[in-house]
């Protein structure tokens, strides 16, 4: 048997965490591609795929893996190589952080009915961190 050439392990890829937003018009997932993680929005009719955000590059850091982003309309939450949350308008593209930077950041959650967020992070042990934004500009 030969061995994979070069190139088809260079241009190899990974795709996790597909989920849906609040429709099912599009899949968003973390693609893994030489070397460089970004999330991604495919569009379900047309096949459309277009990278959501690339820097800072998504990355889930306390300890148990998953939970890089959640949807919610037209709001992005993800936790970065960064160590922070950062959010992302997924109309105009605008991207702006959302918390401090800690050890390690994962599991952004926005609920459906509310203007909160919910993160796990990591500053010496791992904590549950929540935020009210009706009366911020967090989201």
């Amino acid at each position: 048997m030969k061995p994979l050439p070069v190139d088809r392990v260079y241009l190899s890829h990974t795709i996790s965490e597909p989920a849906f937003g609040d429709t099912a018009d599009s899949i968003f997932y973390v693609k893994l591609a030489d070397g460089r993680r970004s999330i991604v929005r495919q569009s379900v009719a047309t096949g459309l795929a277009q990278a959501i955000t690339t820097e800072p590059a998504p990355k889930g850091g306390v300890s148990y893996g998953a939970g890089i982003f959640a949807v919610r309309g037209n709001l992005l939450a993800y936790a970065a190589k960064d160590g922070r949350l950062h959010a992302v308008d997924l109309i105009s593209g605008e991207q702006w952080p959302v918390t401090p930077a800690y050890e390690g950041v994962a599991a952004p959650f926005l609920p459906a009915a509310d203007t909160s967020l919910s993160w796990a992070s990591r500053t010496g042990s791992a904590t549950c961190c929540s935020q009210s934004c009706a009366a911020s500009p967090c989201l």
